[in-house]
């Protein structure tokens, strides 16, 4: 590597000088070396540096999995709804196939209990809901009334909206198109 030296120029009073190309000498390995260390940013750095453009990455890859995901949710949504009652599944089933049921079999028996599970829990939630239809409605009542005295307080009459009288509507002439 050859640096550039600067020399006055012998014409020149002002002692400002003129650069020359002229090589100003060959630095050995040592300082070549040495000025690589100098100017070379502390490992930390480097690091922290390398560890953010990795967080970038990867950031970047997960949204562009869950756009992925969503744009594609039509059969992808199902394939994983499939997968997690596969997953859960999976022991009773195999529990099935040690009791010398064999596995197609023993995976229908399962779905069919999950969804008679599934049909129990609706049938308990539609019961304790029709149970309580009377409190559910005073409560609605009551909750009607208050939005009824809200509207009130702030001037929306209860009245139907009237059409208003024509002879005193107001003509406004219609701007022309600039």
């Amino acid at each position: 590597m050859r640096l550039p030296r600067h020399r006055r120029d012998p014409g020149d009073r002002g002692g400002r000088g003129s650069a020359s190309t002229e090589p100003a000498g060959k630095l050995d390995q040592d300082e070549l070396d040495e000025l690589a260390r100098t100017f070379a940013p502390p490992a930390w750095l480097r690091d922290l540096g390398l560890a953010s453009w990795f967080l970038v990455g990867f950031l970047g890859l997960l949204a562009g999995l869950i756009w992925l995901l969503g744009a594609t949710y039509t059969i992808v949504g199902p394939v994983v709804a499939a997968t997690i009652v596969a997953t859960v599944a999976m022991p009773l089933v195999g529990w099935l196939q040690g009791h010398r049921v064999p596995r197609p079999a023993g995976a229908v028996v399962v779905l069919l209990a999950i969804l008679a599970l599934g049909v129990i829990v609706l049938v308990i939630v539609i019961g304790g809901i029709t149970a309580q239809t009377s409190a559910i409605s005073t409560h609605a009542n009551e909750a009607a009334d208050k939005v009824e005295s809200w509207l009130k307080r702030v001037g929306v009459d209860q009245s139907a909206p009237r059409e208003p009288n024509r002879a005193s509507k107001k003509r406004y002439p219609r701007s022309s198109p600039r």
